[in-house]
């Protein structure tokens, strides 16, 4: 087991720098976003914010259990022999850490589905462009993440009545977290629900026409969007670890803390990944900001940005006159026609410090969708 000044020092280098990123999320896109945003637009930073704030409880319901608990063992160790106030002290550090354990359960699903809400949200920005398709699958996902989450609350709430089961001492104990059918609910309903909310942006996505360095950011946010269903796959095999050592009479109570140990590090990282990834796209724009716009593009790069009738692609600096828009910092919107099955508008706000069109809600660049309504 990780020791007491490790653990917290784990828990600070997790919730600072997901508040940093937060943070530049919300100032970069607040700095360039419509004057009248979408309401989704504006509910998805607030559902990245409410996971943070329930990562920042969790967080600090672990940092304030783990200083009681290494407070009481330094006073057993200073000699202290008043076996009376050691013994209460031992009782309610248990009973806290089964209440720590419970919430824990909670804050892990709750952060985790704000942050797939904060990702539809951002799909439901794009849904002009979107075929009644992908509208329809983003709007039978929103259902399945309401329910799925509504669900695994209340299972967890009524799995063990009345609640004070949870963190019982005495025979009565009951705890979902020791439940095998608990683990493979969770599981199964956190994979099923993580699937659509990854599928849909290929189907998005594939209608674009991107260039090599987009490309490669967005692979990049697939590769971490995998990452985190391989730790929650971890996370459900140690926690049937743990759930057999819990059934085995044999077992040591330090093997199962191990476990519940690598069950909330394994969950944090997760939590972290989601986070990073949905903090991604602000983060690529502000790097560039830093860093200037290149001097130079490839190809891929410099390919057509714009789909205008009876011309195909257009590229961006016919549609400035044949020069690069640099002095635009203004909106510049590209009508389409409307016939066809081309979608009717593309809005797209020019950042100079980015030398790209981007789009004022997104971040990504702005691209038509010639295949959007197939």
């Amino acid at each position: 087991m990780l020791k007491y000044e490790h653990r917290i020092a784990f828990d600070l280098s997790l919730i600072v720098p997901s508040t940093v990123l937060i943070g530049l999320r919300l100032w970069i896109r607040q700095k360039y976003r419509d004057t009248n945003p979408q309401r989704t637009w504006i509910l998805s930073d607030v559902f990245v914010l409410l996971a943070l704030v329930i990562a920042g409880f969790v967080v600090g319901l672990d940092i304030h259990y783990l200083v009681n608990r290494a407070r009481l063992e330094h006073y057993a160790e200073a000699g202290n022999m008043d076996l009376d106030y050691l013994y209460e002290e031992k009782i309610k550090l248990r009973v806290r850490f089964f209440k720590v354990q419970l919430w824990n359960q909670y804050g892990y699903i709750s952060a985790l589905w704000a942050i797939k809400a904060s990702f539809l949200c951002s799909y439901y920005t794009m849904s002009c462009a979107l075929s009644k398709t992908l509208r329809r699958a983003i709007n039978w996902t929103w259902i399945a993440l309401i329910l799925s989450w509504v669900g695994l609350v209340l299972a967890w709430t009524f799995w063990c009545w009345p609640i004070e089961r949870n963190w019982s001492l005495y025979s009565d104990f009951c705890s979902p977290q020791q439940k095998p059918a608990q683990a493979v609910l969770v599981y199964i309903v956190h994979i099923v629900t993580d699937i659509p909310v990854m599928s849909i942006p290929y189907f998005i996505l594939r209608t674009l026409k991107l260039g090599r360095s987009e490309r490669f950011a967005i692979g990049f946010m697939f590769m971490l969007g995998i990452m985190t269903a391989i730790c929650s796959t971890f996370s459900f095999v140690l926690h049937w670890q743990f759930i057999q050592m819990a059934y085995d009479p044999e077992s040591s109570s330090k093997s199962e803390e191990e476990k519940l140990e690598g069950i909330y590090l394994s969950a944090c990282a997760e939590v972290w990944g989601a986070v990073f990834i949905v903090c991604l796209p602000s983060t690529r724009t502000i790097w560039r900001m830093i860093w200037g716009p290149r001097k130079r593009r490839d190809d891929d790069d410099m390919d057509l940005d714009f789909y205008e009738p009876g011309k195909g692609y257009v590229n961006r600096r016919t549609l400035f006159g044949g020069r690069e828009p640099r002095d635009f910092h203004t909106t510049h919107v590209a009508k389409l026609d409307t016939t066809s099955s081309n979608i009717p508008l593309v809005k797209a706000a020019y950042n100079p410090h980015m030398d790209r069109v981007y789009d004022g809600n997104m971040g990504y660049p702005a691209f038509a969708f010639p295949d959007a309504r197939r």
